[in-house]
């Protein structure tokens, strides 16, 4: 569970780190995971016709979910679910799951200072803050009903390729990310490996190209209310949901549609 203060930092920033989730062999297990699908997606083309492509700098691996129990497991961790819980304020729908391993930019040398520059990068958000914030007669602390989960395993510092963010943007409409972008707000992410960072999908974000010479591994999670719809093409499979159990089951998919809210905590 979210602290009162951790919960505050997500309600005034839009996100929220909270360590120590996964142990260091939980993070190589999960990194292995990550290159045997990343193999067979070469290999066997199982994961082609997911949404995201191979670049020169990130291996991507859609849908993880659906090819190992590792990564359903990630769902229903203890130290997980219940932050879903508060912070989506309804039981989770699994909405969709992506992960990338992220390697050094080819171009990092020679582009140095235009890679690293924020207004060059490809700020985005999935949901506007009117749809994506519920405040409760101003209480100090929100619901969202999009939650992103990045889960970081691998250590991160300054020119690891840390999550970027617009601190606060997630309570500012706008029809651009180029109407309210003010160097001031800012963030960048760095964190130790077996953390997650959550985050609204309201707040304005964006992936940063790694100016090390590190690989970064993570994997995104994204969490509505049950009466939403998963990702289009990010459902899991009927056998997957079928072979599931329980609360996780419910979460994959067996049942939608309204089951209940939380109030805030």
């Amino acid at each position: 569970m979210l602290t009162d203060a951790q919960l505050y930092h997500f309600a005034v920033h839009g996100w929220v780190i909270q360590e120590d989730v996964f142990n260091s062999q939980e993070c190589q297990t999960l990194k292995d995971a990550l290159d045997r699908l990343h193999a067979e997606k070469v290999s066997t083309m199982v994961h082609k016709d997911t949404a995201h492509k191979d670049s020169d700098d990130i291996k991507n691996i859609d849908n993880m979910i659906n090819f190992d129990q590792v990564f359903r497991d990630w769902i229903a961790h203890p130290k997980i679910l219940p932050v879903l819980k508060q912070l989506i304020g309804t039981p989770p729908r699994f909405e969709c799951c992506h992960a990338m391993i992220k390697l050094p930019h080819p171009e990092r040398q020679e582009k140095r200072d235009e890679l690293a520059d924020p207004a060059k990068m490809g700020w985005h958000r999935g949901i506007r803050p009117k749809y994506g914030i519920v405040d409760a007669n101003n209480h100090p602390f929100i619901n969202t009903t999009f939650l992103n989960n990045c889960t970081y395993l691998t250590d991160v510092d300054n020119d690891d390729g840390g999550t970027m963010v617009l601190d606060g943007s997630h309570r500012i409409e706008a029809e651009s990310w180029k109407e309210i972008f003010d160097p001031d707000m800012v963030r960048q992410v760095n964190v130790k490996a077996g953390s997650v960072m959550h985050f609204t999908e309201a707040l304005i974000h964006t992936g940063v190209p790694i100016l090390s010479e590190k690989i970064r591994y993570t994997m995104f999670y994204g969490f509505t209310p049950p009466w939403m719809q998963c990702w289009p093409g990010c459902s899991p499979t009927q056998e997957v949901i079928d072979a599931s159990e329980g609360e996780l089951k419910e979460i994959l998919g067996a049942r939608t549609g309204y089951m209940g809210q939380y109030g805030p905590e």
